[in-house]
């Protein structure tokens, strides 16, 4: 799994500082959301869910789950299967 932001980061990844205003925190690069959304993002509450639903619905051991953040949010999804090929859900932003 990889390692979380460091603290003090805007949606879009750069380093906040205290004279940095709640919407330019919450500007997010790619995709328009609500503050919340922005927020879950940022902080990657979102991919720790997804972590959680990937273990509970398909049964598979926290370990062998990578968790991987594509910076320019065209990989969605990818899944590595054991005979070695790999499915991967990518479309381009719109």
């Amino acid at each position: 799994m990889c390692s979380p932001p460091p603290v003090g980061r805007s949606a879009a990844g750069r380093p906040l500082s205290s004279s940095t205003s709640p919407p330019a925190g919450r500007a997010h690069p790619t995709w328009s959301m609500g503050p919340m959304n922005t927020l879950n993002s940022a902080s990657l509450v979102n991919k720790g869910l997804e972590l959680i639903e990937t273990h509970l619905l398909f049964g598979v051991p926290y370990e062998r789950i990578d968790v991987v953040v594509h910076p320019q949010s065209i990989v969605h999804s990818m899944v590595t299967f054991t005979d070695g090929s790999t499915i991967a859900q990518a479309s381009p932003r719109t």
